[in-house]
């Protein structure tokens, strides 16, 4: 099956390409191409260390890394474009071999872009979203043909898996490919696609001890559909639905469905199992405009069983009806953007306990008269879900949980102006409760945070020097134990000759109380120097150190310190036309 699935999304990509070749070669203005600019390069390049070295604790870093990664774009005679970017690393002292090594180009012209090497592409929310793969796709969109299509590697396989704890924490042990496409017909504003994808875990034929707890290889088929439709230039209207088939254990036997109307179509496309699980996915809403306002309504529900191998995560077995408004007051000085609707979970009543309840958020700014603004801001939400990263334990481990947050900031400012000096107060504040739901645990692990901060920035006259001074509190309760902390801040940031290079300081010092008993004190000191050479080149310097001290035995000390370079292309050209070196 797998097999044919390749040839035929292989020879299509080839079909694709070679049709577009006549119109990539006979669409193009000859005079228009004598005139134009034969090469164009844009973007940058970034390359940097990291240091690391702690005495006290364990590690949580590796004690050297180097990256490189760069963006850039290649444009030949102004209209075909080959954007491409990389990155490589190393999170070990040895040097021997990288940990990862990414490369990808894009090239595009007009209506057609191909992708190849490590890519994302999305399909839809539900089936395939941004995930990153290595592998090849290509995107077509003549006119109002919608036409996407990709096969890659999701994941790689590790080779060697030492104790169950890799398991625990979802650590690939299968190579895992995807391949899919999508057709449709529209605009970006207003289309409808159909959407197939496929993906399964191949086995890396290597020798592991029985004695693990491995976990199975998997497959996954997602059909769905997504359709926008705009009316007018205020209202639109939106539907996705997406329905997936997971095979947990490729190995278990098949699930018998001869007596099921469609079975024969089913079975050119997926083989149901005893290990499999289905589930639909569906959002849909609309949503109007207005210079006064904007009003919208939208349904959401993931069944318990559906997945895709093209999403990262997805929250499972819960529905909501929801509806928003925003408005603005006081002549726009006032704006307000709110939500509120119901949620429940247990769609099909497979758990003993079923969560109903009311969720929204609500946001508002206000511009002060004078050089002052006050924002604030209120939400919950929830998570549910099952893991299948855990293998370890069995499946009916849940992640449930309910967290609001509510927050505040503040702050104003002088008038400022050149040579003037300037100074700035800042006051924020934010409380967030989480609420374990899970019925075996309830309240055990409920986590409660409040933070809150007081800073003042002053910028003296010759715009180039800035003193901040702060203070801040904060208290987090969990497990029955609160943690408070409460310190002072002091920094400095100063500008260099021509204001190309800025070197800053800045030191806070906590103290700390658990359930009211001093537990010593914490001191971090960062520090950061920058320095643009031109405008090709740049260099970063920047190091931290904290220093813990606690009255229960958990001292220790850590330093950081990183060193980077930039390289920025402006626009570099070659031929006709004249440009600065």
């Amino acid at each position: 099956m797998t097999s044919i699935f390749r040839k035929l999304f292989s020879g299509a990509g080839l079909i694709f390409l070679l049709l577009g070749l006549p119109g990539f070669v006979l669409a193009q203005d000859v005079d228009r191409i004598g005139k134009a600019t034969p090469l164009q390069l844009t973007g940058g390049l970034r390359i940097g260390t990291q240091f690391y070295q702690v005495t006290g604790l364990g590690e949580r870093a590796a004690p050297f890394q180097f990256t490189a990664s760069g963006r850039m774009n290649l444009q030949i005679y102004e209209e075909f474009n080959i954007p491409f970017s990389f990155a490589i690393g190393r999170q070990r002292p040895n040097l021997t071999f990288p940990v990862y090594r990414q490369f990808g180009l894009s090239p595009r012209y007009k209506w057609l872009t191909v992708h190849a090497g490590y890519r994302n592409m999305q399909f839809s929310r539900f089936t395939l979203n941004n995930h990153t793969f290595l592998g090849g796709g290509i995107e077509l969109n003549p006119g109002k043909l919608r036409v996407a299509a990709m096969y890659g590697r999701l994941r790689q396989g590790r080779q060697e898996v030492e104790n169950d704890i890799d398991l625990f924490f979802g650590q690939p042990l299968y190579n895992r490919y995807a391949w899919g496409g999508r057709i449709g017909w529209g605009t970006a504003a207003s289309h409808f696609d159909l959407i197939y994808f496929r993906g399964e875990d191949r086995d890396l034929n290597v020798t592991l001890d029985p004695m693990l707890d491995i976990p199975d290889p998997a497959e996954n088929l997602v059909v769905g559909f997504e359709w926008k439709q705009a009316i007018g230039d205020r209202f639109n209207l939106y539907a996705e639905a997406a329905a997936s088939g997971f095979n947990r254990n490729l190995n278990s036997e098949e699930f018998p469905v001869e007596d099921y109307r469609g079975a024969q179509i089913l079975d050119l496309l997926f083989t149901p199992k005893f290990s499999t699980q289905a589930g639909l996915a569906v959002k849909a809403g609309g949503n109007f405009r207005t210079n006064a306002f904007n009003l919208g309504l939208d349904y959401e529900r993931i069944d318990p069983g559906y997945e895709s191998m093209g999403t990262y995560f997805l929250n499972g077995d819960w529905e909501n009806v929801r509806g928003s408004l925003g408005f603005g007051l006081l002549k726009n000085r006032l704006r307000v953007q709110t939500s509120l609707g119901v949620q429940r979970n247990n769609l099909y009543d497979q758990r003993a306990e079923t969560n109903r309840r009311i969720i929204g958020s609500a946001n508002a700014n206000l511009r002060g008269k004078g050089r002052w603004n006050l924002s604030v801001n209120y939400s919950n939400f929830n998570q549910d879900n099952r893991p299948s990263a855990v293998v370890v334990l069995n499946d009916t481990l849940r992640i449930a949980s309910t967290t609001e947050n509510i927050g505040a900031s503040w702050s104003t400012s002088g008038k400022g102006g050149k040579g003037r000096p300037l100074g700035t107060l800042t006051a924020t504040v934010n409380y967030q409760q989480t609420s374990n739901d899970n019925p075996l645990s309830e309240g055990f692990d409920d986590l409660g945070t409040l933070f809150g901060s007081l800073n003042y920035a002053y910028r003296l006259s010759n715009e180039s020097t800035t003193i901040t001074v702060g203070g801040n509190y904060s208290e987090i309760d969990v497990a029955d134990r609160l943690t408070t902390g409460y310190g002072a801040t002091l920094g400095w940031r100063q500008r260099i000759g021509d204001r190309k290079a800025q070197l800053s300081l800045t030191n806070t010092f906590n103290l700390t109380r658990v359930d009211g008993t001093e537990d010593g004190y914490s001191n971090a000191l960062r520090g950061n120097f920058s320095w643009q050479v031109s405008k090709l080149h740049s260099f970063t310097l920047g190091f931290s150190w904290l220093n813990r001290n606690s009255n229960l035995g958990f001292d220790f000390s850590e330093q950081r310190g990183q060193i980077g370079y930039g390289l920025t292309f402006p626009v570099l050209k070659t031929g006709r036309k004249k440009t600065d070196s």
